[in-house]
């Protein structure tokens, strides 16, 4: 599944302009993650493409995002990642997350 979008006239010649790419809807910063597919497709009302900083995900779901909503096994949803650290608001929406790799 491919989690990112592409905007070919966006990208200059020597790559991507950052790490990480923009919200879709306020162009934010966008922090890595992973819901749970019934959250992400349903409540959320996202597409597989589809790039949601945390505050804008929340708007659409109407509600704050809670560790219920991610997905367990998923290694980008390891609080402890040095691959993946997680801003203040992450861990604060995660507090009592448990990561269960496979």
């Amino acid at each position: 599944m491919n989690l990112f979008r592409r905007d070919w006239s966006r990208m200059p010649f020597d790559g991507p302009p950052s790490n990480s790419p923009d919200c879709d809807d306020c162009s934010g910063d966008y922090e890595n993650y992973a819901l749970r597919d019934e959250v992400w497709f349903g409540e959320a009302r996202a597409r597989s493409n589809t790039v949601l900083c945390i505050p804008c995900l929340e708007k659409r779901l109407g509600r704050r995002i809670t560790a219920a909503d991610l997905k367990p096994e998923a290694v980008v949803n390891d609080p402890h990642s040095t691959q993946w650290p997680h801003t203040d608001v992450f861990k604060d929406r995660a507090r009592g997350w448990t990561y269960k790799p496979y």
